[in-house]
């Protein structure tokens, strides 16, 4: 049976187990711990198709089914795995998120070998949780999900531990090495990389992986800063380009490094959540055609994103959020009057959200995003149309119910 045909039935199959339930607690089952959630996004935008067919319509873009299971032996091994089944516009696909045995030797060094949640920044190995969080997304440019494909797990090794500082406060640490999946051509990812403009991809071939992630729990209660770094190395990108007279020859885009580096802050207090990231993204490689021979073009692509976020959980059931976000996927650019490029290569997007319990176990989120700037719908969405004469600023507004056990 084909993805397209399963995914439905998971996701309908997922929705079935979550109206079923009546808490909110896992299920365990011969001492093995399960849980779950199923989710469905609506969304609507004034002027673009943005993670589907949203421009002046309502479209159910965005399905998602997390299924997880842990098994603790009487030896502290613990073993577990999770699946996790999505559609987002016209990707779509149900994948084996993370699977591994973890022992903690000591508080401060344990180890999971296998396939691990890669951590980034402060919510990225809890991305796809609706239930820790208010909004039903995470700033859209800094955590986008045509990125998750590169971003969520590594196959290899992942030591961690936490390490008293005194008076200092804490250190959580986690160190990631290993492989990482390759993207194919239905990715949202490889429908919208261009560096040249007139070349599509269809493999993106992605190698060694490793990373590390600090954590420092302050002595201010409620405050920790997180510092991120994953590198991927010598990954390689295959593709088509359109050469004019030459008609459509081989690309490949070859010994690419990617970095990924984030600096974060969380405080909370009380009733309120406050936090902000940067991260700096840097892709070097080489491009080239070999039918025109050995040489090549070498390319660095920098990007740059933020956000500053606020919550506040007004009631136990209702939750209230804000953040302003910013990208810019041309940072270097030192042009005095960009024009059109910085419409195109820059995006703000301000965003106000609502998340209501219904129950234990069943979420609703309404969220507002004022966007200025089309990087967002360059980078990871269905292009409609970018060039002169676009329409710099949009609206976005979404809904989101999730089920979870």
């Amino acid at each position: 049976m084909s993805t397209h045909r399963l995914l439905p039935q998971l996701l309908r199959a997922g929705f079935g187990a979550g109206l079923l339930a009546t808490t909110a607690h896992a299920y365990d089952v011969a001492g093995i711990s399960i849980h779950g959630s199923a989710s469905l996004q609506a969304a609507a935008s004034d002027n673009y198709d943005f993670y589907g067919a949203t421009e002046e319509k309502v479209d159910l873009n965005v399905a998602e089914l997390i299924l997880n299971a842990t098994y603790r032996f009487e030896n502290g091994i613990r073993i577990g795995a999770q699946g996790y089944a999505y559609r987002y516009t016209r990707e779509d696909g149900i994948v084996l998120d993370w699977a591994n045995l973890d022992y903690s030797f000591a508080p401060e060094f344990g180890l999971r070998a296998g396939r691990v949640k890669r951590p980034l920044g402060l919510y990225g190995d809890a991305q796809d949780l609706d239930q820790v969080r208010t909004f039903a997304n995470l700033p859209l440019a800094f955590y986008p999900r045509y990125l998750r494909t590169i971003t969520s797990y590594t196959d290899g090794l992942n030591p961690y531990g936490s390490v008293g500082l005194g008076s200092a406060g804490g250190l959580d640490y986690s160190f990631h090495v290993g492989t990482a999946n390759t993207v194919k051509d239905d990715s949202l990812l490889l429908q919208n990389y261009s560096i040249l403009g007139n070349e599509t991809y269809d493999n993106w071939n992605i190698d060694t992986v490793a990373g590390v992630h600090l954590s420092w729990n302050t002595p201010v209660d409620g405050l920790r800063t997180v510092y991120s770094f994953t590198r991927v190395f010598d990954s390689t990108v295959t593709g088509v380009g359109n050469f004019g007279p030459g008609g459509f020859l081989p690309v490949i885009n070859d010994n690419m490094q990617i970095d990924f580096t984030t600096a974060s802050v969380e405080y909370t207090k009380d009733k309120w959540l406050f936090a902000g990231e940067i991260q700096w993204l840097s892709l070097d490689f080489d491009i080239a055609s070999p039918a025109f021979g050995p040489a090549t073009l070498h390319q660095n692509v920098d990007l740059l994103f933020y956000y500053l976020m606020a919550t506040y959980q007004a009631t136990d059931r209702l939750g209230l959020g804000f953040y302003a976000s910013f990208s810019d996927s041309s940072p270097n650019n030192d042009l005095p009057e960009l024009g059109d490029a910085d419409r195109n290569n820059t995006s703000q997007d301000y965003a106000l959200a609502a998340s209501y319990s219904l129950t234990d176990w069943w979420l609703l989120k309404l969220e507002y995003h004022h966007i200025i700037g089309l990087d967002i719908v360059n980078q990871g969405a269905d292009q409609n149309f970018t060039g002169p004469g676009a329409e710099s600023a949009y609206n976005y507004v979404v809904v989101k119910t999730t089920v979870s056990f």
